[in-house]
């Protein structure tokens, strides 16, 4: 962690996107989540899915993927973007779409990201609905991680 994330942790959070969008949540497991990854998800989407908020380990994380993605028929992120910082960690957004299956909720929301890397995995990630909550997200993960 520190100095600006390089093209090949950016390209990492793209292929995140890419195989989300397929519904590939084993090779996003495999290929992209650190096994130590924390996960940091949104309240009022955790309220509306019943599924955990804070979630720690990429299986456990997988777990709470595959609940949300069970719950609807279908699921994709479009208008994403992808914005490094200068000190490492990368922040970004996308429009959420999910409609149909068990949830009678449809979701069309933007959320917004961040992401730690290690290795070209992702070590964190935070999903919100408000931007100020994920890099408030961010700022404590980033200061619990470096007592």
């Amino acid at each position: 962690m520190g100095g600006e994330a390089s093209t090949a942790d950016l390209a990492a959070i793209r292929r995140g996107f890419e195989l989300f969008n397929a519904g590939d949540l084993d090779a996003l497991h495999s290929e992209v989540f650190d096994p130590e990854i924390d996960y940091s998800g949104d309240p009022q989407i955790s309220v509306l899915t019943g599924l955990p908020v804070e979630v720690k380990g990429g299986r456990e994380v997988l777990a709470v993927w595959e609940g949300f993605f069970a719950m609807f028929d279908d699921v994709s992120a479009t208008e994403i973007a992808v914005e490094p910082t200068p000190d490492g960690p990368v922040l970004g957004s996308c429009r959420m779409l999910a409609r149909g299956g068990a949830s009678e909720v449809p979701i069309d929301a933007l959320f917004h990201f961040a992401w730690v890397l290690r290795d070209e995995r992702w070590r964190f990630m935070a999903v919100k609905l408000r931007r100020d909550e994920v890099e408030r997200a961010l700022a404590d993960w980033l200061r619990s991680s470096r007592r």
